[in-house]
């Protein structure tokens, strides 16, 4: 199974960080947001700052995603770079 690493910007509009840089989406994935950053809430493509399920700063959430299930994030106010690790796409 091939293994994908990138940074994902999450904006205060719904920010899709299941997919990959070729539109596949499908894996096992762990969503780091760094320490000294602000709170990121996961949810579906409606998800928002009082129905997200929130992840603080210096921690993670780990996810295993179908084909069908896309996960978004969204921030407050500003942006919040996390850190994506995927296993599992083709």
């Amino acid at each position: 199974m091939a293994v994908n690493a990138e940074v994902v910007t999450v904006s205060s509009t719904p920010t899709l960080v299941s997919g990959t840089p070729g539109g596949r989406i499908g894996q096992s994935m762990v969503v780091k947001v760094p320490s000294g950053g602000a709170t990121v809430y996961f949810g579906g493509g409606s998800v928002d700052t009082t129905d997200g399920f929130p992840v603080a700063s210096g921690e993670n959430i780990s996810l295993d995603a179908n084909e069908e299930d896309a996960v978004y994030a969204v921030v407050a106010a500003a942006t919040q770079d996390v850190n994506v690790l995927r296993q599992g796409i083709a």
